[in-house]
C-alpha cells in the first residue's frame, strides 16, 4: 500500500502532461475536450493506476 501511494503522491507532483502553451483543447484530442483540464485528466489517471495497482496486489 506504501508503494501504491508513494507512487500516486509522485505522479501528482508532475506537471500534467508538461507543455508549452497552444491554442485549442482540440490538440489533446477527443478525451481531453470530454474531460476538461489537464489535471482532471491527470486525476483520473492516477486514480486509475492505483486502483488498478491495489486490484493486481499479491495476495498472500
Amino acid at each position: 500500500m506504501k508503494k501504491i501511494l508513494s507512487l500516486a503522491l509522485m505522479l501528482s507532483s508532475l506537471p500534467a502532461f508538461a507543455h508549452v502553451g497552444h491554442a485549442h483543447t482540440s490538440e489533446h484530442g477527443i478525451l481531453h475536450h470530454l474531460l476538461g483540464t489537464d489535471q482532471m485528466v491527470m486525476g483520473i489517471a492516477i486514480v486509475l493506476v492505483a486502483g488498478l495497482a491495489y486490484w493486481l496486489r499479491p495476495r498472500w
